[in-house]
C-alpha cells in the first residue's frame, strides 16, 4: 500500500502543475471602485478595461498595462464597438522538466487565466478581421501577492511527503489553495477547466503556383465551438469573397492579379513535362464567371487547377466543413496547377514515394503569423523586415531546400526575439537621455505628443540653447522645447509658436517689445523713436523725461 500511496502523491503533484496552468482565483483588493465604470462608459473609441467578478473596474494604466495577480478573477472587456473581439495573449511556458507549451492568459471569452508570475504583452483585434487591431497592452502580475500554493483533499494537505490514502474505491477531490503575503490562511483558488473548443490556428492563402505570391500572408485566427476550415477561411478572406459550398472552395473573389501577372514556376513546367507552362496558362486564361474575372478558382489557367488545403503539412482526406480545428494547427490554402496537388506536396496519387522534394514550412509560417500579429510595430524593425521578406521569398519558391527554410526560420525567430529586447521610449544612459522608436534611436526633432524635444547627432536629448537650420530654440531643464517668454541667465527671450527665437519688434498680448539681434529683450532704452520701459513693453501716450510718445509709441518732436 505504501508504494501505491506514494504513486498517487506523485500524480497529485502533476495535477497541481497542470491546475496552476489554469489559475483564475479569488479576488485580492486593488485600488479600483465602481465609480470608474461611469468613466469607462463615457468613452467613445474602442477601449479595454478589466472587470472583476465582484463588479469592480480596473482601467488600463498610462503605460497600457493592467496590474493583476494570480488570485484575481474577472474578464477583459472591449467597449466602444460592436465588433467581435479576439484576445491574443500567449507565451511559451514550461509545464515539466522537458515539456513546454503555449498558454493563453486571456481566453476566447476575455477571461483572465494566468499561468505564472510574469509580464505578458498582447493585443485585442477584430475577430472577423484580424488585421484590425483595437488595442495593444500588457498584463503585469510580477507584483503578485501570492506567496505559497498547496494542494488539498478536504482539509488535508497532500504532496510527495504527505500522501493521501485511498481505501478501496474511495476517492477525493483535489483543491488548490493559495496564501497571500502577510496572511496565514490558505484560500481556495478556483480552477478553470481547459477550453478545448476554442483557441487559435494559423491560416495562409497562397497562389505560388502562378507566381503571384500570397493572397493573404499567415495570420492567427481564433476559433470557437462549431468552427471549421470554411468558417475560419471566411474570417480571413471575407465571406463575400468565398465562392462555393461550405464543403468545397470553388474560388476566391479578388484572388487573381490578372493573366499578364501569371508566371508558372520552372519546377512545374518540368514536373508536367511541359504541359503546364506560363505560355499555356496565359493562353488558357481565367474564365469570367460573372465575378469580373478577378476570382481565382478551379480550372483557371489549367485543366488541373483548383484550391486545396493542408493541415500541419499533411494532405486532408475530407472536405473543409469536416475539419475540426485544434489549437496551434497550421492551415495553408494553396492553389494547385498540376497533378491535383503534386505541385504542392511533391507526391503523386498512387505513388508512396515523393517525385520532388517539397519540405514542410509550418514552423516558418507560424513565425510569420507572429510578426503579422503586430505587423506595423515589428516590421518597423529593419532586422525583422529583412528576415520576414526573405522568408516570404523562400516560402513562395515552394521547392526551397529544407536547410534554407530552417535557416530562414531561425533568422526570423532571432530577429523577432532581438526586437523584443531593444528599448522603446526613453532610456537614460551615462551620456544623457535617449529615445527609441521601434528599436531605433531618434535623431533630430522628437514629438512625444505632449512636448517637442531635440536629440543631437548621437541621439542625446539637448537642454538649453540649440541651433537648428538657422533658428535658435531653447529646451528647458527637462529637454522640452519652450514657446513664449523664457528667462535665461537673467535676460528675457521670446520664442514663437514653433519654438524659434524671435528678434526685432514683436507684439505679445497687446504690447510691443523689442528683441535685440541676440534675441534678448531690450529694456529702459530708446529704440530709434520708440522707448521700451523697464518691463520691456513699448511706452505709449506718456512723457519719457522731456520727450512725449504718442498712442503708437513714437516720439513726437517739438511736443
Amino acid at each position: 500500500m505504501k508504494q501505491k500511496r506514494y504513486s498517487f502523491g506523485k500524480q497529485l503533484l502533476s495535477m497541481l502543475l497542470v491546475m496552476v496552468l489554469l489559475l483564475s482565483g479569488i479576488t485580492v483588493p486593488v485600488k479600483a471602485d465602481n465609480s470608474q465604470k461611469e468613466q469607462v462608459n463615457a468613452k467613445e473609441q474602442p477601449y479595454v478595461y478589466f472587470q472583476y467578478d465582484d463588479g469592480r473596474i480596473q482601467e488600463m494604466g498610462e503605460d497600457n498595462t493592467f496590474t493583476l495577480n494570480l488570485l484575481d478573477t474577472g474578464n477583459f472587456v472591449l467597449a466602444g464597438t460592436d465588433k467581435r473581439p479576439d484576445w491574443n495573449f500567449s507565451a511559451r511556458v514550461q509545464v515539466s522538466d522537458t515539456e513546454h507549451q503555449k498558454h493563453y492568459w486571456v481566453n476566447s471569452k476575455g477571461r483572465y487565466v494566468p499561468f505564472d508570475v510574469r509580464k505578458v504583452e498582447g493585443y485585442v483585434c477584430n475577430a472577423d478581421n484580424p488585421g484590425e487591431v483595437f488595442q495593444t497592452f500588457s498584463i503585469d502580475n510580477v507584483s503578485s501577492e501570492i506567496e505559497e500554493v498547496k494542494a488539498f483533499i478536504g482539509n488535508q494537505e497532500v504532496s510527495l511527503d504527505k500522501p493521501y490514502q485511498v481505501e478501496g474505491t474511495a476517492s477525493g477531490n483535489v483543491s488548490i489553495k493559495g496564501r497571500v503575503k502577510g496572511e496565514e490562511e490558505f484560500k481556495t483558488i478556483p480552477v478553470e477547466a481547459p477550453d478545448n473548443e476554442s483557441g487559435h490556428v494559423v491560416i495562409s492563402v497562397e497562389r505560388f503556383t502562378i507566381g503571384q505570391g500570397y493572397i493573404y500572408e499567415p495570420v492567427f485566427v481564433p476559433f470557437e465551438k462549431g468552427d471549421n476550415a470554411a468558417t475560419l477561411l471566411k474570417k480571413v478572406i471575407g465571406k463575400e469573397n468565398f465562392v462555393g459550398e461550405d464543403t468545397y472552395l470553388e474560388a476566391i473573389v479578388g484572388g487573381d492579379l490578372g493573366t499578364d501577372k501569371v508566371v508558372v514556376p520552372e519546377y512545374i513546367e518540368k514536373l508536367s513535362n511541359g504541359s503546364v507552362t506560363t505560355e499555356t496558362a496565359r493562353e488558357w486564361g481565367n474564365e469570367d464567371n460573372g465575378d469580373g474575372g478577378d476570382a481565382l478558382g478551379e480550372f483557371d489557367y489549367s485543366n488541373y487547377s483548383g484550391w486545396m488545403y493542408h493541415v500541419n503539412g499533411e494532405e486532408v482526406g475530407y472536405g473543409i466543413a469536416s475539419y475540426k480545428p485544434k489549437d496551434g494547427d497550421v492551415l495553408r490554402f494553396q492553389f494547385t496547377m498540376y497533378g491535383y496537388g503534386t505541385d504542392l506536396t511533391g507526391r503523386q496519387w498512387g505513388n508512396p514515394n515523393p517525385i520532388i522534394d517539397i519540405c514542410n514550412k509550418d514552423e516558418i509560417t507560424k513565425l510569420m503569423a507572429e510578426v503579422n500579429a503586430d505587423r506595423e510595430k515589428k516590421m518597423a524593425v529593419p532586422e525583422v523586415k529583412a528576415a520576414y521578406d526573405e522568408a516570404v521569398k523562400l516560402v513562395s519558391a515552394v521547392i526551397t531546400p529544407k536547410e534554407e527554410i530552417d535557416a530562414a526560420a531561425a533568422k526570423l525567430r532571432e530577429a523577432v526575439e532581438n526586437a523584443q529586447k531593444v528599448p522603446n521610449g526613453w532610456l537614460e544612459t551615462s551620456e544623457g537621455w535617449q529615445y527609441y522608436e521601434n528599436g531605433q534611436k531618434v535623431i533630430g526633432w522628437l514629438d512625444t505628443g505632449n512636448h517637442w524635444y531635440y536629440m543631437d547627432h548621437n541621439g542625446i536629448m539637448v537642454t538649453g540653447w540649440v541651433s537648428v537650420n538657422g533658428h535658435w530654440y531653447y529646451m528647458d531643464q527637462w529637454g522640452a522645447m519652450v514657446t513664449g517668454w523664457v528667462s535665461v541667465n537673467g535676460r528675457w527671450y521670446y520664442m514663437d509658436q514653433w519654438g524659434a527665437m524671435m528678434t526685432g519688434w514683436v507684439s505679445v498680448n497687446g504690447h510691443w517689445y523689442y528683441l535685440n539681434t541676440d534675441g534678448s529683450m531690450a529694456a529702459s532704452q530708446w529704440i530709434g523713436d520708440y522707448y521700451v520701459q523697464a518691463d520691456g513693453a513699448m511706452a505709449t501716450s506718456q512723457w519719457i523725461g522731456g520727450y512725449y510718445v504718442d498712442t503708437f509709441g513714437k516720439w513726437v518732436r517739438n511736443a
